[in-house]
């Protein structure tokens, strides 16, 4: 495989502005078919108390924790005309499917980091994703004035989504992927896709993202694999 030039979506302001931004900068036809799809798909399980109960505490923690990445998502929602509860609740689906220990799932990527290369050292991933989902993948680059050190962040992402949906790298060599792993133990925190944007955001070592990482609540659901650019995974 030759890997040809691109150009990734630019988003550069603060976090509300950067989600807007995302209807601007792409078209936005795809965007709510994909979304509604995946809703009407999982429709029973939205339903269900026990998963409506985790929302609204998912929801309050985020209003109180999360703010800036929270903003982030409900100006994508506005941009793309979509209800920030719905939006919400889609990025939530990898956990809620587990939330019924009965329910298992098939979809779950794989992620490593090796400490040194040709390129140094080197996070990867293969992204496991429904390929309905194909024509919304996209490359960001993030730019906020309120980020310390000057960060940028670019990042392998979807329309439709806020911040590192899926893994990135910000100016200061700090990368990080996720997986999805299937468990019904859950509790309220913070959601991966909200994390990792705080992480590139906030830090340029894997120590220091460690450090935050380890004084969160996590609703957990998943793994995340980092390196940095000296080489510590």
């Amino acid at each position: 495989m030759t890997p040809s030039p691109g150009t990734p979506v630019l988003l550069n302001g603060t976090a509300e502005k950067r989600g807007r931004l995302q209807a601007e900068a792409a078209e936005r036809a795809p965007v709510l078919p994909a979304l509604m799809k995946r809703l009407e798909l999982h429709r029973p399980l939205l339903s269900q108390p026990q998963v409506q109960a985790f929302l609204v505490q998912q929801w309050e923690f985020a209003q109180q924790h999360c703010q800036p990445e929270l903003a982030e998502m409900q100006g994508v929602a506005t941009g793309f005309g979509v209800d920030p509860l719905k939006l919400f609740a889609f990025l939530h689906l990898g956990l809620l499917k587990h939330l019924p220990a009965s329910v298992t799932e098939g979809d779950g990527c794989s992620a490593w980091a090796v400490v040194t290369s040709e390129e140094g050292p080197v996070v990867g991933k293969n992204r496991d994703f429904h390929g309905e989902h194909v024509d919304l993948q996209r490359v960001f680059l993030h730019t906020d004035p309120t980020w310390p050190q000057g960060h940028r962040v670019l990042c392998v992402g979807s329309l439709g989504a806020p911040g590192v949906y899926s893994s990135g790298l910000n100016s200061s060599g700090l990368a990080v992927a996720d997986t999805q792993i299937a468990t019904p133990d859950h509790g309220v925190g913070w959601l991966r896709y909200f994390l990792m944007t705080r992480l590139l955001s906030r830090h340029a070592t894997v120590a220091e993202a460690l450090k935050d990482l380890r004084t969160l609540p996590h609703a957990g659901g998943g793994s995340l694999v980092l390196a940095d650019a000296s080489g510590d995974t």
